[in-house]
């Protein structure tokens, strides 16, 4: 509670800082809650029951769960899914889909309509970028490359996309469940795949969300590394590379995942250093690959299109804002509330449990881990990187704080999962988002 109470306090001082505009543009005329996204909109709905009963569900299953690793991953997806289902219908009615199409011309879905071949959206896409969404011209190929795939199976209607979306960003389940396990055991494992379903901003922002996908292949990066740290295996360095080359193609935020196992790997502190630096290099040649396939097959060229991304996300911003996004003025307000908007949706239960943690008390590969997650998290709040709503693009980063959590000394996880079930659905029902 009075981790709670104190980020409470925290966030409201921000928010009397400065205007919230500084940042973050208004939502229906509204300035937002800075240092998150949202306005205050409350909408009470008997659909908060459900959620509720949900919730109860995944309490069960963290006590009474099945021991074979298959059933319960398979009904922590199933609870997964049911929650962010269940919290969505607290404020909407309707299923999750129509968030895809919210903001005509802003939404990566709307580029799926230019393209007519994969090969030729590729060739193009750095002369295409200036002409795409808002959001899709600031991303690599593909999210749109994604939804016309999705698209393709399920057709345009956005219910089924939606929930498509859903389920897909329901499974950071398993890349949690293999964290966890990398860094403390079963039953760190089976804690931290519920504690990433429950997470706030994943189930807030993990409903339709691209970003959230992007968080599902991030946690499958880094339990690569930590099983690679585990039993050195140059099969798996080559599968953390083209994972992490896959990444690349659905967000530039792949290059903080690339940190963040790059650091894991460093910390293998029974290598010497010839041989950490050998296998970040295999790391690296594996990522590098594919993408030198691809540009050689197609055309595409990636390092055109992230300087394109680059440019336009500045300019664009500059004029929504009217001022330079690249000043101290603006970095030092999006700096603090980067961190803050992020620790504030992560659950104040699993904050509690990353200040609480002991680096002398820790086993090797978390100390590992726990180091990279801090450097990863401090160069995405005060590098520049993100103008605010990290409550949603850093939620690849929830993995690893859950696992790391679990692992403070006296966290009781059944009162984590919870209370961080209940803040979702208490933020659901007070808070609107773009999202």
């Amino acid at each position: 509670m009075a981790v709670a109470g104190g980020l409470v306090l925290v966030c409201a001082l921000f928010h009397a800082w400065r205007e919230p505009t500084t940042v973050l543009t208004a939502i229906g005329g509204q300035p937002p809650l800075a240092p998150l996204y949202a306005i205050l909109a409350p909408v009470f709905r008997p659909a908060a029951g459900l959620a509720v009963v949900v919730l109860g569900f995944g309490l069960w299953l963290q006590l009474r769960g099945p021991r074979s690793v298959a059933a319960f991953l398979l009904l922590a997806l199933v609870f997964s899914f049911a929650f962010r289902v269940s919290v969505h219908t607290v404020r909407d009615p309707s299923l999750p889909g129509r968030e895809l199409a919210r903001y005509p011309g802003e939404a990566v879905l709307y580029d799926v309509a230019r393209i007519r071949s994969i090969s030729g959206f590729l060739d193009g896409y750095a002369a295409l970028q200036p002409d795409l969404s808002l959001h899709g011209r600031t991303k690599p190929p593909g999210y749109a490359l994604l939804l016309h795939g999705a698209t393709f199976v399920l057709g345009r209607e956005l219910t089924a996309l939606g929930m498509f979306f859903t389920l897909v960003a329901s499974a950071i389940v398993v890349p949690a469940w293999l964290v966890g396990r990398h860094l403390g055991g079963p039953h760190v494992a089976r804690d931290a795949a519920l504690l990433s379903a429950v997470a706030p901003s994943a189930v807030l922002y993990g409903a339709v969300t691209l970003d959230a996908t992007f968080a599902v292949l991030a946690g499958f990066a880094l339990a690569l590394a930590l099983a690679e740290v585990a039993t050195p295996n140059p099969a798996r360095r080559a599968a953390l590379g083209v994972t992490l080359s896959l990444a690349a193609m659905l967000s530039y935020s792949a290059a903080l995942v690339g940190l963040l196992c790059g650091v894991v790997l460093l910390f293998r502190g029974d290598w010497p250093a010839s041989r950490r630096a050998r296998a970040l290099a295999e790391v690296g040649v594996a990522f590098l690959l594919p993408l030198v396939v691809l540009a050689a097959l197609t055309g595409f060229d990636p390092l055109q299109t992230f300087a394109n991304a680059r440019t336009l996300n500045r300019v664009a911003m500059t004029a929504i804002l009217g001022r330079d996004v690249a000043s101290f003025s603006v970095w030092s307000y999006a700096a603090l509330g980067n961190a803050l908007a992020f620790l504030a949706m992560l659950g104040a239960p699993i904050v509690a449990g990353l200040f609480a943690l002991r680096g002398d008390r820790l086993p090797a590969p978390a100390r590992g881990a726990a180091v990279a997650f801090v450097l990863t998290l401090a160069i995405a709040c005060f590098g520049g990187l993100y103008l605010m709503e990290t409550e949603r693009t850093l939620l690849f980063l929830v993995a690893p704080a859950a696992a790391l959590a679990r692992l403070a000394p006296g966290f009781d996880a059944r009162v984590a999962v919870g209370l961080c079930g209940l803040q979702a659905v208490i933020c659901a029902g007070l808070l609107e988002t773009i999202w």
